[in-house]
């Protein structure tokens, strides 16, 4: 399978943290988007079917426990949330296509 990422931002401040990062897989394009504040993350993939963008996966699909504490997240500890969420993203996509 041949992949290629591409777009990746990601927004870090005033408690809160806002991914999004394009992801190819062959000829299919995905969205993973991340965000998180305080008692709150949500985490989504999306596919484009050439006109618009379809939810396909969240978080639970993932196997991923959302993390609700109240608890606010340094930048470093938000960096990792947004690689791990989208390193399992990436995982859950090339299985989906398998």
């Amino acid at each position: 399978m041949k992949t290629k990422q591409y777009n990746e931002s990601l927004v870090l401040g005033n408690n809160s943290c806002n991914s999004s990062m394009i992801y190819q897989l062959d000829d299919k394009k995905f969205k993973f988007s991340y965000t998180n504040g305080n008692c709150w993350e949500r985490f989504k993939i999306e596919m484009f079917d050439g006109l618009k963008l379809n939810p396909i996966a969240d978080m639970s699909d993932l196997g991923v426990k959302v993390n609700g504490s109240a608890y606010i997240n340094t930048d470093i500890e938000n960096k990792n949330r947004v690689a791990e969420v989208n390193d399992k993203a990436r995982k859950y996509v090339q299985m989906l296509l398998s």
